[in-house]
């Protein structure tokens, strides 16, 4: 293991937060973003990394939930975890699942996350972007 590797995903999540509408290569890999905030409730005693949204027209607006992952991700478990929050944003807060995007990023992805990922874009038509960062200070 690198020693130099940032270990703490809420240092990881406060590098994101802070590039976010200010770095290119972040806003290309998870969109744009009017509005967000960190460590946000979504259903009892559970929290999102990041929610946000992006004003899409008039009062219509499209809710964003990153998930940050400091090692590779778990499949399914991170997978689930981010649906989940996808689920509780879409059935509470945003007008319905098609309004509802989600990130996962981390260091690697495995086979079978990304073909998972491919198909439930496919065969649901909702958006979860994949994003591999090396997160070195």
């Amino acid at each position: 293991m690198d020693p130099r590797i940032v270990e703490d995903e809420k240092i990881i999540e406060g590098w994101f937060l802070e590039r976010l509408g200010r770095d290119e290569e972040v806003d290309n890999a998870l969109g744009d973003y009017d509005c967000f905030g960190n460590n946000l409730p979504v259903g009892y005693l559970k929290f999102a990394d990041v929610i946000g949204y992006q004003n899409l027209y008039m009062d219509l607006k499209k809710y964003k939930v990153i998930e940050v992952k400091k090692e590779p991700i778990i499949f399914p478990d991170n997978i689930t975890q981010l649906i989940n929050y996808m689920d509780w944003l879409a059935e509470n807060i945003a007008k319905g699942y098609q309004m509802v995007e989600g990130a996962l990023i981390t260091r690697g992805f495995d086979g079978n996350t990304i073909s998972f990922v491919r198909n439930f874009i496919q065969s649901t038509g909702r958006v979860i972007r994949l994003a591999e960062f090396n997160y070195l200070p």
